[in-house]
């Protein structure tokens, strides 16, 4: 246990702890509304547009949409992602990256230096029409990516969420 001894009983050969008391402030991913609370936390509502993707590395991420003008902190849209275009985008510091295709190279280095989110798969790709038409409306906007990827037992796929605006069916 963690916390700060008040008092020792020689007699009976007790220490009394106190837990320590922190208040700890915990940010959801997803902006919305608390639903409920559970033994293990909270669970945050909120409306949006999710991308399922193909592949994925890094963890979770954050930052505003853009499909031009690659910025630190920014989510940037391309269709594909070779050797060049990685090693800009880690110098220019952006949190993440969603693209139709990426080079299998790319894929290989464990630390790109930016989550990434591949849509269509790997190689030269373009995005699907549903697809593209969410990432143009979703531009200028926050985009919140989660790049992790496992193919084994409890499959998890890397997704791309882009929350909707406040009052467009967002809670």
């Amino acid at each position: 246990m963690r916390g700060r001894v008040s008092r020792i009983d020689h007699q009976f050969g007790m220490v009394l702890i106190e837990p320590l008391l922190e208040e700890l402030t915990v940010t959801a991913f997803l902006p919305g509304v608390v639903a409920e609370f559970t033994e293990r936390g909270a669970v945050v509502a909120g409306a949006g547009t999710e991308i399922d993707g193909l592949y994925g590395c890094g963890g979770e991420a954050a930052g505003l949409l853009c499909r031009t003008g690659i910025a630190a902190g920014r989510v940037f849209v391309t269709d594909h992602v070779d050797e060049a275009l990685a090693a800009e985008l880690k110098r220019a510091g952006v949190a993440g990256v969603v693209c139709a295709g990426v080079d299998v190279p790319e894929v290989l280095d464990p630390e790109p230096g930016f989550t990434l989110v591949a849509v269509e798969g790997f190689g030269r790709r373009s995005f699907r029409p549903e697809v593209h038409a969410a990432l143009i409306e979703g531009e200028g906007r926050l985009a919140l990516l989660d790049g992790r990827t496992s193919l084994r037992a409890g499959v998890r796929r890397p997704r791309v969420i882009l929350p909707a605006p406040a009052g467009r069916g967002a809670p």
